[in-house]
């Protein structure tokens, strides 16, 4: 042991190597090359600071990053881009009117408020978003959330909050539903608001990476189980069915056993109607839009033209009247009111309006990542969310709700030949025109066309069950992510399946990385290169054991201890940390504790390759001057090290 020390001494003396000059150890590299924390004062540092954010640099950055429009609309070509633009802007709208409408009725709320959520979220968008692609409007997780908030919120209500419902005499069947509406629309637009001053503060706090903690898969599987729910509250609309609706824990099962008592009640009219349309929007989207895509300009609208047909044979063939079929009724004409909504109305679902936000926020995210990719763009997470705040909050004004980017209207604007958000402003005008003059002609449209649309519209969601032979193969962590939390949102509910998902994906990630883990290295076949052992076929030194640690350190995370090792002819062991990310003040001691060990028993351990995240609390520590001869910068180095004392 004595001379082994002998040896790395005559190497280096104060960290250098004699024979180059150059940093071999890891001490002498940090005190040669890391910059000396700064000496000013704290004024001075203000001072610097104020000067930094007031440059005119800083203020032009900062003025682009907030609005991202002036950066976009700075190169536009007027001649270039804008007929792609306004085509784009119209295949979109056109989506927009039936969809905006359908989703609405999702979240139980009157078809009007999705075509102002249609209007006003891609509006605001345009001016604070920076995807170039995100179609903003309704979506059908969100409308689902909302209704569950609504009809949770209604339940508590006290009977005679809006109207006096004790005294069912002075009051029509349609007075009480335009009073419950009316409800429905301040609950709505409080939560909206509630939702978007959130989102807006958290985007400005740089909270974007919270979509780091529900990862891909896991919202796959909230989506998937989002559209059980989804078809599961539809079925009603297209048996014709008139049955209660259930909120909480089992919802889908208390909601398909009331269907199955009542299935002696179809009414076959909206169930042949139902069928008829979703026969014909699936036909013509997958064997027209979808198979001849790259020859077709403008995809076919084929839910606008269902929704025509529908509301013309509804109105002239009297299906409410003759036939007891449920129509969506009055829609007004013009835009509401600007009016703050009462957000004490949603003091005990505030909760609620954080998780929808961020559940829109992190679906809409991946999305425009997605196409920012394949159109070579960024998107600023940041300010995505801030945008999307931004949004909920100018819709919840104007009786909408809580926006989002749909993925199938996103990819038909890219897929249409959209460049910039100008076609979202192209697609605000065709809402605007149903809003002010148009939508009171839709009174006779069937509710069972708009569940239809729907249905039909989740295919892509159930499609992704295609996936799980895959991924089960691939990732049986991802896998298990996927179905509990699919099966949580299915049997207990969206937001407590949800909250399990995210909890169950974190343990995960926490069983993953405590779970260190250390690896027999060797040489393969004098490449310089060293793998594991038990997977490649490596040269053997019995003198040098290098050991791969990998993961967290921490005490009970050491590899290995003297008793447990066959190493009767062992005089050195590396330890390659480039795969520790971190490590704690107990896992110091316990590398300094299985560091003595070893050379109790004449071992010399040797450190290499420690990432700066572990350098600090090591540094702090006091274990770096203490084990200043044992530390590397990598395994090379160490090896070297070795080589030139055994020689010695």
């Amino acid at each position: 042991m004595a001379d082994t020390e002998a040896g790395l001494s005559m190497l280096t003396s104060d960290g250098q190597d004699k024979d180059g000059g150059h940093p071999r150890y890891l001490y002498g590299f940090e005190e040669l090359y890391r910059r000396k924390p700064s000496q000013n004062s704290f004024r001075e540092k203000c001072s610097m600071r104020l000067k930094k954010i007031c440059s005119r640099q800083a203020i032009k950055k900062t003025v682009l990053g907030n609005f991202p429009f002036l950066k976009i609309m700075r190169g536009y070509d007027i001649l270039r881009y804008l007929p792609n633009d306004v085509i784009a802007g119209m295949t979109v709208g056109i989506m927009q009117i039936p969809q905006g409408m359908a989703y609405a009725a999702l979240a139980s709320l009157p078809p009007i408020c999705g075509l102002y959520t249609s209007l006003f979220s891609p509006l605001i968008y345009f001016f604070f978003g920076s995807s170039r692609h995100a179609s903003m409007g309704t979506i059908a997780v969100v409308s689902l959330m909302i209704a569950a908030v609504l009809d949770t919120r209604l339940a508590a209500d006290i009977p005679g909050t809006t109207f006096n419902f004790t005294q069912p005499g002075n009051l029509t069947d349609l007075d009480i539903e335009r009073a419950t509406d009316s409800r429905k629309i301040e609950i709505a637009t409080a939560l909206t608001l509630v939702s978007g001053l959130v989102m807006m503060v958290l985007g400005k706090l740089g909270m974007g990476f919270l979509t780091t903690y529900m990862s891909e898969y896991l919202i796959s599987g909230f989506t998937t189980g989002v559209a059980v729910h989804v078809v599961s509250s539809q079925t009603k609309n297209v048996l014709g069915l008139k049955v209660k609706r259930f909120n909480g824990v089992f919802k889908v099962v208390k909601t398909w056993i009331e269907i199955l008592r009542n299935i002696a009640d179809t009414n076959w009219i909206p169930l042949v109607t139902s069928a008829v349309s979703m026969v014909i929007i699936y036909v013509i989207k997958t064997q027209i839009n979808e198979r001849f895509k790259k020859r077709l300009r403008i995809p076919v609208p084929i839910e606008l033209i269902v929704v025509i047909i529908g509301t013309v044979v509804s109105h002239f063939a009297r299906f409410k009247n003759d036939f007891d079929v449920k129509v969506i009724g009055e829609i007004p004409a013009g835009i509401p009111q600007p009016k703050i909504p009462d957000v004490s109305l949603v003091t005990s679902h505030l909760g609620d309006a954080v998780i929808i936000g961020v559940i829109a926020f992190a679906q809409s995210v991946s999305m425009a990542k997605m196409l920012a990719l394949k159109n070579k763009q960024t998107v600023n997470a940041n300010q995505e969310m801030f945008a999307y705040g931004a949004g909920s909050v100018l819709c919840s004004i104007f009786s909408g709700y809580i926006p989002a980017a749909s993925v199938a209207r996103s990819v038909v604007q890219d897929g249409a030949g959209g460049i910039t958000q100008i076609a979202s402003l192209v697609g605000c005008c065709v809402v605007l025109v149903v809003v002010m003059a148009v939508g009171p002609l839709f009174y006779s449209l069937p509710s069972c066309i708009l569940s239809s649309v729907i249905i039909v519209n989740l295919r892509s969601m159930f499609r992704q069950l295609l996936q799980l032979p895959v991924l089960w193969r691939r990732s049986k962590w991802d896998f298990s992510i996927w179905v509990i939390t699919l099966m949580c949102v299915i049997l207990l509910d969206a937001d407590v399946g949800l909250g399990i998902g995210i909890i169950f994906s974190i343990l995960t990630v926490v069983c993953r990385t405590q779970r260190s883990g250390f690896t027999l290295k060797g040489e393969v076949d004098l490449t310089s290169q060293y793998r594991s052992k038990k997977r490649y076929e490596c040269s053997t030194n019995t003198t040098i054991r290098k050991v791969k640690f990998e993961g967290t350190t921490e005490e009970n995370g050491m590899p290995m201890e003297p008793e447990s090792q066959n190493v009767s002819h062992v005089t050195y062991i590396i330890l390659d940390m480039t795969g520790v990310n971190f490590i704690d003040t107990m896992g110091v001691k316990a590398l300094s504790r299985v560091m003595a060990e070893f050379e109790s028993v004449d071992i010399k351990v040797l450190i290499a390759g420690l990432r700066e995240e572990v350098l600090d609390i090591l540094q702090t520590s006091d274990f770096i001057p203490q084990h200043k001869h044992q530390l590397f910068l990598d395994m090379s180095h160490a090896l070297h090290s070795v080589d030139s004392t055994i020689a010695f």
